[in-house]
């Protein structure tokens, strides 16, 4: 066993596996340099990379396929990438990583004008909905009722019921 190997994941579990010798560096050294600097600030926030899992989307793609890779992936990934990019920019200072937010939000963009453009004409037009304005009570009144005041109304009250309404339990006690 002369072959190099390091550990993968395939199905949730941790699996040996070998490394293909065959398989050239990135040629782009800006790029080496870019996923360099994204794992060491992956690495450092340890649990917390759990969160930024499109951001490693991003970043296994950069590996395999490089910037073309990119365009194969779902907009609403790139730009929650470009969003946690920036949000790792700022917190590192890291030029490369407010590159990488960049050319995301470019990438997301482009990708999303097209389509903008295209449905437009296709789409019908839709009627807003538009909720009616709840009406703004501006001064309440409030009033302090005597026990007789109380017991007066609630007898006014219970006189204008219809009779369509079951019986109710008794007297209300304050």
């Amino acid at each position: 066993m002369r072959r190099p190997f390091k550990l993968g994941w395939r199905r949730g579990l941790p699996r040996l596996t070998f490394v293909e010798r065959r398989r050239a560096p990135t040629a782009d050294p800006e790029l080496r340099a870019l996923r360099t600097d994204l794992r060491a600030e992956l690495l450092a926030l340890a649990d917390g990379a759990l969160a930024l899992r499109e951001l490693v989307l991003v970043d296994e793609t950069l590996g395999a396929a490089g910037w073309p890779g990119l365009r194969g992936l779902p907009g609403r990934v790139l730009a929650r990438a470009a969003l946690q990019a920036e949000m790792l920019a700022e917190s590192s200072a890291s030029q490369p990583l407010a590159l990488l937010a960049s050319r995301l939000r470019a990438l997301q963009q482009s990708r999303e004008a097209p389509a903008v453009d295209a449905a437009a004409p296709a789409a019908p037009a839709r009627r807003a909905f538009n909720p009616p304005t709840p009406t703004v009570i501006e001064s309440v009144e409030v009033l302090e009722l005597s026990e007789d005041a109380y017991v007066e109304a609630e007898q006014l009250w219970a006189a204008s019921r219809p009779a369509a309404l079951p019986p109710d339990d008794g007297p209300l006690k304050a």
